[in-house]
């Protein structure tokens, strides 16, 4: 899932105010590997690549907004939507990178809702520039070495991971066929 990759999932939060993970693989929470994350109810993703984002890339995205990034350890994109989340309701989120294409987008209950410029192929900090071991995959929550942080507060269902970024149709296609989730309600 180095060169590109899609995360879709059903989310069901509780809670949308501060920090809220969906799924994290890496060594860090922004300087290494990728982080798909909730904050206040706007998706996020840190995603850490073998290109350095240059300035040329600020503001630059499909629906307006802007490409924030870090120079802490590597090569670090801070990605953002608008906010899409309501506590309480279940809502598909997706997003796809490519690395071919350079393009990063953000899926909201089927839409395309941001799309981003990114260079490069998903990069790990190698262990002598951090040190704790790769961390596993990390569902619920962002691995944030030695122990993990901003756990989901709420439900999640259908986690869903490909080597490919899925095309929007394929991404409307998959919200669409579980449509029934939105029927499952928590009292």
């Amino acid at each position: 899932m180095d060169k590109a990759f899609t995360i879709e999932l059903w989310v069901y939060p509780t809670d949308i105010h501060g920090i809220r993970g969906f799924l994290s693989k890496g060594r860090s929470w922004y300087c290494s590997g990728y982080n798909f994350f909730a904050e206040d109810g706007r998706l996020r993703c840190f995603l850490t690549t073998t290109e350095k984002p240059g300035e040329d890339l600020k503001a630059k995205s499909k629906l307006g907004g802007k490409i924030k990034y870090c120079i802490k350890g590597k090569h670090g994109y801070y990605l953002s939507s608008p906010s899409v989340l309501k506590e309480n309701v279940w809502s598909y989120v997706a997003c796809t990178y490519d690395s071919e294409k350079e393009k990063f987008c953000f899926f909201h209950n089927g839409e395309l809702i941001k799309e981003f410029k990114v260079k490069g192929e998903v990069a790990y900090l190698p262990p002598s520039d951090f040190p704790y071991p790769t961390l596993p995959l990390t569902i619920s929550g962002m691995a944030v070495a030695p122990s993990h942080y901003w756990l989901f507060k709420g439900f999640i269902r259908e986690v869903k991971l490909y080597n490919r970024a899925l095309s929007p149709d394929e991404i409307k296609n998959n919200y669409k066929k579980n449509l029934h989730i939105t029927a499952l309600k928590f009292e």
